[in-house]
């Protein structure tokens, strides 16, 4: 993974504030030659230092810590992927320079590659359903035919000026008849295809959300405030409910649109299916809890500019009441001394907790409070087809967001061994090596005839804090070369590779 050059962001805000090497340094108690050295690339800096730093230059940690930075880098690469540019030699390197120098250029150029990327796509489905539907292809054979009567009514009455009164207005009839026909036609078919939506925005509500949640590095203060308010639940999360909102948890049919059971806000109802597991119905009824106590914080954070739509504001919406459910279930700080305490096992966590695998794995990722951190991890979650549908970056760490990942990297390999948890220490091309531990979670048909939701789960961590980590107990031997996915792997001879490398120029021996 690139390296960003943080050093240059933090030399550029300095001298905006106009203060000198010297007075920061002596400000957050370093030398100016180390501080020095950390402006111009030489030195990393993170944990207290970088509070420091932050809070010396009045900034948002996420503007000095690079993660918003890294994940640019690592757009504007996947960028050069595509065949419409890959003659033009753009190596990494300059998408580097790019981010550390100029990033609203960096930022400019993903936006404008995201909306030809969705009227790409959309294009293609264009193509495919005036080729493929039957309902259109009539449509459009219904067009044609009215628009050839139209234009032959209208010449006769244009050509023959001998017409009697009594056949012009008969021709004129048909005329303004064959005309609405082709009106409503033509409304038809524009109706037909406008479920297709606005084809010229730059991103897509999830990849809106994905971004608000990742700038703000998975970690949202207020929320754990809110859960901290809400506290112990006594006699539990149901009768909780009961008793301070009125809410009440019925039986359910099983609804293959509802599998984790209805909410019906008005009547103050949760329609639970009998076979929805105790971890489920906890944090759904946790959600609840949290929907019904929030005064308004929840719709404030979704105003946030990144999140351009109404629909990118509602998903946002879902997402932070899924936050503060984590928050309420898993509070903080016993959260925490807990994982550090059985080093980031994730089932004793589970058992200590009540929760299910993904939900103490999704906990895990936000424990990021300044100060009382955690294991820095990253997290990915893909179904059986490969598919990626959700993702959690570390700044060192940008997991892909079109495709799939590295099919070296055991979150794949899990799928083909769902009884265990597999672990793999890997090294990147940049020589950055990180534990990863994937295992696959399934949840049970709710009835007959349903289908399992099965899914792989993957968190990794730097290789530095593998000794804090159970798993890393169990990584003998070298790392496994890997890459981020094969458009961005320099490595030759894989085995697995499935497209040439667009780095494969930068690769070293």
């Amino acid at each position: 993974m690139a390296r960003v050059p943080v050093g240059y962001r933090l030399r550029e805000c300095r001298r905006k504030r106009g203060i000198t090497q010297a007075a920061l340094a002596a400000e957050i108690g370093i030398s100016a030659s180390y501080l020095n050295l950390i402006e111009h690339g030489k030195r990393e800096v993170a944990g207290r230092l970088l509070n420091r730093l932050a809070a010396a230059l009045d900034l948002d940690l996420a503007d000095l810590t690079g993660a918003e930075a890294s994940r640019l880098v690592q757009d504007l690469t996947e960028i050069s992927a595509d065949p419409l540019v890959q003659d033009l030699g753009i190596d990494q390197a300059g998408a580097q320079e790019i981010v550390g120098r100029q990033p609203e250029w960096g930022r400019a150029l993903v936006r404008l590659h995201r909306s030809y990327h969705r009227a790409s796509a959309l294009s293609e489905m264009l193509s495919d359903r005036l080729t493929h539907d039957a309902t259109l292809l009539q449509a459009s054979h219904e067009l044609l035919t009215r628009m050839t009567s139209v234009r032959s009514f209208a010449e006769i009455l244009s050509e023959h000026d001998e017409l009697d009164p009594g056949r012009r207005r008969r021709f004129t009839a048909l005329l303004a008849e064959e005309s609405g026909k082709l009106g409503a036609i033509a409304k038809a078919l524009f109706e037909r295809l406008s479920d297709f939506g606005d084809s010229g925005r730059p991103s897509t509500p999830a990849e809106e959300v994905d971004d608000f949640i990742i700038d703000r590095q998975n970690y949202f203060p207020e929320l754990e405030g809110a859960a901290e308010k809400i506290g112990h639940t006594r006699g539990g999360l149901a009768a909780w409910l009961a008793h301070r909102h009125g809410v009440s948890v019925v039986p359910a049919s099983f609804d293959h649109a509802a599998p984790r059971g209805l909410y019906d806000r008005d009547a103050r109802l949760f329609h639970a299916p009998a076979a929805m597991a105790p971890s489920t119905l906890r944090f759904q009824l946790a959600r609840i809890a949290i929907m019904l106590e929030d005064t308004g914080t929840i719709r404030s954070l979704a105003e946030d500019p990144r999140l351009t739509t109404q629909e990118a504001r509602e998903r946002a919406v879902g997402a932070l009441y899924s936050y503060g459910a984590g928050a309420l279930l898993f509070p903080y700080d016993a959260f925490r001394e807990a994982a550090e305490r059985v080093r980031y096992d994730v089932d004793s966590l589970a058992g200590l907790f009540g929760g299910s695998i993904e939900q103490i794995c999704h906990r895990l990722v936000t424990l990021r409070r300044p100060e009382a951190e955690g294991v820095p991890f990253a997290f990915m979650r893909v179904d059986p087809a490969g598919n990626i549908s959700k993702r959690f970056s570390l700044p060192a760490l940008q997991l892909p967001r079109y495709g799939g990942a590295c099919p070296l990297w055991p979150v794949y390999g899990a799928l083909r061994n769902p009884g265990s948890v597999l672990t793999q220490r890997v090294r990147l091309p940049d020589g950055r090596e990180f534990l990863f531990i994937a295992r696959v979670t399934t949840k049970p048909a709710a009835a007959f005839g349903a289908p399992a939701e099965t899914h792989s789960i993957l968190i990794a961590c730097d290789a530095a804090a593998a000794r804090r980590v159970v798993y890393g107990d169990a990584t003998a031997g070298p790392p496994l070369e890997t890459g981020i996915n094969c458009h961005l792997c320099p490595r030759p001879g894989c085995p697995q590779r499935a497209f040439p490398s667009i780095l494969a120029a930068q690769a070293g021996p």
